[in-house]
């Protein structure tokens, strides 16, 4: 082979070569675009929908129901109203629980345990799902007792005194013994 044949067939293999990378880069650079632009889309609604998440407590009972919904992979529109009412229903409750829970003491958080893990939830299994909605944990509400009419009684201590507080007032406030008591303090 002689030179010019040689760098003949190179020169046609080259120009072969950047026909074939023109050729190519063009539908490349569109779907680098496209995947540019795709994946934007999904990092603009994966963070849209971790900040709905982070809010979902501070929204309302209604709203969390509607974005429950939606997790699920349902549209509330096309759901049956009761069943979201059902839901909202449960938020609302849910709310009040952590409410009335926040608001008491250990006295009060014992009360609404008792009422709240009875029979029925322990029957259906729903203490793990009630535990996260209402704060209490697991144990606690399995501890607590099965029948919810038996709520906490007043101990014998707790009545005797209430008993003899209601005797001393009464004592204080008759007539003779606050005549009694101005001339003493005078």
């Amino acid at each position: 082979m002689t030179k010019k044949k040689k760098s003949r067939r190179i020169r046609r293999a080259t120009s072969k070569a950047r026909r074939e990378i023109t050729f190519l880069m063009d539908p490349n650079q569109s779907l680098q675009t496209k995947y540019k632009r795709v994946s934007k889309r999904y990092e603009r609604l994966v963070k849209r929908r971790s900040a709905e998440i982070d809010s979902l407590e501070e929204t309302t009972p209604r709203k969390r129901a509607r974005e429950e919904l939606r997790q699920k992979g349902l549209s509330p529109s096309k759901v049956p109203r009761s069943s979201t009412q059902k839901l909202v229903l449960m938020n609302v409750i849910g709310d009040e629980i952590k409410e009335a829970r926040e608001a008491n003491g250990h006295r009060g958080n014992q009360i609404v345990t008792r009422v709240v893990s009875g029979r029925i939830v322990k029957k259906y299994r729903l203490l793990n799902i009630l535990g996260r909605l209402s704060g209490f944990n697991r144990r606690t509400l399995q501890s607590r007792s099965k029948n919810c009419s038996e709520m906490p009684r007043m101990g014998r201590l707790l009545i005797e005194c209430m008993k003899i507080q209601e005797a001393v007032t009464s004592f204080l406030e008759r007539d003779d013994n606050i005549y009694l008591l101005k001339l003493c303090i005078l």
